[in-house]
């Protein structure tokens, strides 16, 4: 938050006449100092992280590393043959996520989804201190068993809040119903827990990319069956990023665009 330093400054101003000229010499260092860091404190993606719950902002120098993603398959939209690919780790529950879907997928989905330019693939990373999440997930792989997932998907975000309380497993249900799913069979399959260990499953994708919170978003060019060669592109940006990633991408090849993406951020 850039207006914190700021503030010192204006602190420090106050006490100047009772300083002596070499504490006000020392003073005017240290507050140069301090918003010499700050200012290189910008906030750029922001997400939730899985350890500890907290938010967090990239403020240090990041490195963006190229590597390649086996994501063993999952719900896809667009066009599930492209060779350019966005790979999504989400929680409903998580309000980053939310803002993800409500501010900047609805353009990814409008200029890259919906003209087939992508193949995007949302995979689950609950986190344990979201207590709606794990069923909200299992519900979204309930729903792809009767092919409505994307219509979970987009009704979950829709009224997800912080707190989860849209997201009870009463409310899933009543979703489903109000989506036309099979309620009795939708309901057995989120009961059972069928599909927990598949949630299980994509954390363990997410996690050997770096993903550590949510949102997270693996981008790249497809380099074999359900396999990524690109980067992680970590926290809720702005869609004007993901269209400066992809077109990098499409343009000059991953590599370039991971390049490009570590200058932007640091």
């Amino acid at each position: 938050n850039m207006s914190n330093p700021v503030k010192s400054e204006e602190q420090s101003f106050d006490l100047t006449p009772l300083l002596t000229p070499i504490s006000i010499f020392l003073s005017a260092i240290l507050i140069s100092a301090t918003l010499f860091f700050s200012l290189k404190g910008v906030t750029l993606g922001t997400s939730t992280t899985a350890a500890t719950g907290t938010t967090s902002s990239e403020t240090a120098r990041e490195t963006v590393t190229v590597t390649e993603l086996d994501y063993k398959g999952g719900p896809v939209i667009g066009d599930a043959n492209s060779n350019l690919v966005i790979v999504e780790y989400t929680d409903f529950q998580c309000p980053f996520c939310k803002r993800n879907y409500d501010q900047t997928y609805p353009s990814l989905k409008k200029d890259y989804i919906d003209t087939k330019k992508i193949a995007y693939v949302s995979k689950d990373f609950p986190l344990d201190f979201h207590p709606s999440a794990q069923k909200s997930a299992e519900a979204g792989q309930c729903a792809l068993e009767q092919g409505k997932y994307w219509e979970m998907h987009d009704k979950m975000f829709a009224v997800s809040t912080s707190d989860g309380a849209t997201l009870l497993v009463a409310n899933l249900k009543q979703y489903a119903r109000d989506l036309g799913l099979d309620g009795a069979k939708f309901d057995g399959c989120l009961d059972s827990g069928k599909y927990a260990e598949n949630v299980k499953s994509d954390m363990a994708t997410g996690q050997t990319v770096g993903v550590t919170g949510t949102p997270g978003f693996f981008v790249g060019t497809k380099s074999g069956t359900n396999k990524v060669k690109g980067f992680l592109v970590p926290g809720a940006y702005p869609y004007a990023s993901f269209d400066t990633i992809l077109k990098d991408i499409a343009a000059s090849g991953v590599d370039v665009a991971a390049k490009n993406f570590e200058d932007s951020i640091n």
